[in-house]
């Protein structure tokens, strides 16, 4: 559960840190900032968690529970190092009164973008969409039924692409913006 919390603010926390990279706003930049710091609590302590839950032994096939076990794996075989990249305050060491265009943190907040690797591509599942329609209308033949199940998952397909799509834009749009800056 805690899991499908944190990818569902991933889009969030990503698309704000890309608007701050971009634009720099000091008007929405309080609130932003709260929000994110809040977001970025969340992250912490999903770290922490990540040191406390088991894990399968792949080789034994049991369920480590020795917390030293789990750290280590955590560490070596987990996702600690990207987890530290995207969560380390970088606001406390590069924000400062001087910079008033606050390039040097615009520009080490990239580094959080390591957190896009958490959306994915598959933004609708479409089997629980299928089992919804399922629920809804009953299709009156085997046939029938494949052929809505196709429809169904093209759809959704299609759905994820635009999403996607979108997403891409957005970030491409907010880098070319960014780095406009430079020219």
């Amino acid at each position: 559960m805690e899991k499908l919390l944190l990818d569902l603010v991933a889009g969030p926390n990503v698309a704000m840190n890309l608007y701050f990279i971009a634009f720099n706003s000091d008007d929405d930049t309080e609130l932003i900032w709260k929000i994110t710091i809040w977001l970025e609590v969340l992250y912490g302590i999903e770290i922490v968690r990540q040191f406390l839950t088991t894990y399968t032994d792949p080789e034994t096939f049991k369920e480590e529970m020795n917390l030293r076990s789990i750290a280590v794996n955590y560490v070596t075989n987990g996702s600690f190092l990207t987890d530290m990249i995207a969560f380390f305050p970088y606001f406390i060491f590069f924000l400062s009164d001087a910079d008033t265009e606050r390039q040097g943190l615009r520009n080490i907040l990239w580094l959080k973008l390591i957190r896009m690797n958490r959306i994915g591509f598959n933004i609708v599942d479409d089997a629980a969409i299928q089992k919804l329609v399922h629920w809804l209308y009953e299709p009156d033949s085997r046939t029938h039924r494949q052929r809505l199940d196709k429809n169904i998952s093209s759809a959704v397909k299609g759905f994820n692409l635009a999403v996607v799509v979108c997403s891409v834009s957005y970030v491409l749009g907010l880098t070319w913006y960014r780095f406009s800056d430079y020219l």
